[in-house]
Order: structure tokens, then sequence, then C-alpha cells
């Protein structure tokens, strides 16, 4: 899996054509965020890991429906709050 450069992502805030190739390569390139962030969160034992890496990549997946580049984020960022949202959410509901 190939993590995408910080100039990469920057270009796809900036491109005219945000293409479908483009948002399948984000979200492989996220899939290594959404494994560091579900072992963040793994101490709390509230969640598992596997439940917590299903919600990450449910996140990511709404996070490129969503995504929109006039905002002026690149997409990396955009679908870090998503997925962090969406766990600390779960982990909220679960909890409470």
């Amino acid at each position: 899996m190939r993590m995408l450069k910080s100039n990469e992502s920057a270009k796809m805030t900036m491109n005219d054509e945000f293409s479908e190739s483009t948002v399948q390569e984000s979200i492989r390139s996220c899939l290594e965020l959404i494994e560091a962030l579900a072992e963040q969160y793994t101490y709390k034992n509230i969640v598992t890991r596997e439940e917590l890496i299903m919600i990450g990549k449910s996140a990511l997946t709404r996070a490129s429906d969503h995504f929109c580049m006039e905002q002026g984020l690149s997409f990396y960022t955009y679908a870090t709050w998503w997925i962090k949202q969406s766990i600390e959410s779960k982990l909220w509901l679960k909890y409470h």
C-alpha cells in the first residue's frame, strides 16, 4: 500500500477533476491511518480493534462521498476528521 506524499495530497485539492481513481488511491492511503487510530482507541476495551477498523473504513467512504475540493483541505485531512469523529462517537455511545 502506497501512502500519498504531502505534495500529492495537496495536488488533489487543486485539481479541477477529482476522479474515482484518485478517490480510490486516497482511500487506500488512509487505511494505515485507520489502523493507527484503531490501535490508539483499543486500550479503552469498549470496542474491539476490528470493530474500530470497520467504523474507520465506513467513515472513510463517507468522507470520499462528501469531499469538496473548494473547502481547501486535502482529502487526508478531511478523512481524518471523519474517521476520528466516527470512532469517538461509537465509543461515546458504547460507554454512555
